[in-house]
């Protein structure tokens, strides 16, 4: 917690690991760049728990969404990751749920990511490898580039050690 910009502690809600992680994503630049705060952010969680002798410190998926592409993320340090799953199948899901007034808004090319699948349905849903970031944005395409935690120097200081910055 002590590398979150401090401008974000009034917005932190609660203690869990949730909120650190995703007010310390805000502090990394998840709002330019998602997937690539996530990356430093996890790299920064990684470095702190084996400076601090912690092993496998991250096991989960993590989301973000600006209301035009979803980001989501399946990775953990070490051993498997927590299940990611994209629908492959509007129509299928819909079928499935014909009273959920949400899945049956959904158009042919929509996609459904979910950290547990609620129903196993053979072509429905589409497993997201681990250590993988997924996009996807309106129209249903879906982008899985391999997702890398890094540690940068710069992200190793908390912000409020940083030297502000020169009018010059």
């Amino acid at each position: 917690m002590l590398a979150v910009d401090p401008a974000q502690f009034a917005d932190v809600q609660g203690s869990t690991d949730t909120d650190g992680v995703f007010h310390l994503a805000l502090t990394l630049g998840v709002e330019a760049d998602p997937i690539g705060a996530l990356e430093r952010t996890i790299g920064l969680i990684e470095a702190t728990a084996r400076e601090r002798g912690v092993d496998a410190p991250v096991q989960g998926t993590f989301g973000v969404c600006d209301g035009d592409c979803l980001w989501a993320v399946r990775y953990a340090t070490e051993g498997p990751a927590r299940s990611l799953s994209a629908s492959t199948d509007a129509d299928t899901l819909k079928a499935l749920h014909p009273d959920n007034p949400r899945l049956q808004r959904l158009t042919e090319r929509a996609r459904v990511i979910v950290s547990e699948r609620f129903a196993d349905l053979s072509g429905a849903w589409q497993e997201i490898a681990e250590a993988t970031a997924v996009s996807v944005r309106r129209g249903g395409e879906l982008d899985e580039p391999p997702f890398v935690p890094r540690t940068e120097a710069s992200f190793a200081r908390a912000p409020r050690d940083r030297a502000p910055a020169s009018n010059a």
